[in-house]
């Protein structure tokens, strides 16, 4: 049965600090990051070296995530720049987390499973954007895993400029959702030869051709 998770991230929910527990992973909603770190350290750290660079490829201040203990046992997370300064979760920023915390979701993704991102770019600088995207292509690939993103992002569009087959876009109306390839639209897939397709929906042509709520 294909495994499909759900994930909708909550910022103070990947900052607080956890307790390590066995087979510990990240929860649909961010927690439990810095327990999840704390596991590939001491189980995996090739995949926490994975891990560490996605983040340097994305984030070229950072260096690497890393957690320590607390007072009370927990574990809390870390982030190390390149010049050595570090930084509690408390004090990076909002994108800083959900970039972290989207990458441990797309490491943790199971083998031909099915992950659905709900506005994946909150809090990203829309240049990183592409290579997020890109790092998901690539374990698309080496494991065979779907995302599907829902996003009203026209940066996060543009990264699928030339894959008009991966945009689908819903229309809601009064006798429920319909969803439609970009591609298979032809009003669409002819402005899309003269504009990008973040252009087309900041411009309002998805609505205006589809009628209706649009969204992508």
């Amino acid at each position: 049965m294909l495994e499909a998770r759900l994930v909708h991230l909550k910022i103070d929910n990947i900052r607080g600090p956890y307790h390590i527990e066995p087979n510990v992973t990240i929860g649909l909603d961010g927690h439990r990051l810095a327990a999840l770190i704390a596991r590939w350290a001491f189980e995996f750290p090739e995949i926490l070296d994975q891990f560490n660079a996605i983040l340097r490829r994305c984030l070229p201040e950072m260096k690497r995530a890393l957690v320590r203990c607390t007072s009370n046992g927990n574990v809390s997370l870390l982030f190390e720049q390149i010049d050595g300064e570090r930084f509690e979760a408390s004090e990076v920023s909002d994108g800083v987390l959900v970039f972290s915390a989207l990458i441990a979701h797309a490491l943790e993704a199971p083998p031909n499973g099915l992950i659905m991102l709900e506005e994946p770019e909150r809090g990203i600088h829309p240049r990183r954007l592409k290579e997020l995207v890109d790092v998901l292509r690539t374990l698309v690939d080496a494991r065979k895993t779907q995302f599907i993103l829902a996003t009203h992002s026209t940066a996060l569009l543009n990264a699928f400029r030339d894959e008009p087959d991966a945009i689908l876009l819903f229309r809601r109306s009064q006798t429920g959702t319909q969803i439609r390839r970009l591609s298979d639209v032809p009003e669409l897939r002819e402005a899309l030869s003269r504009a990008d397709p973040g252009e087309l929906l900041a411009g309002g042509v998805f609505n205006e051709t589809l009628g209706g709520d649009g969204e992508s």
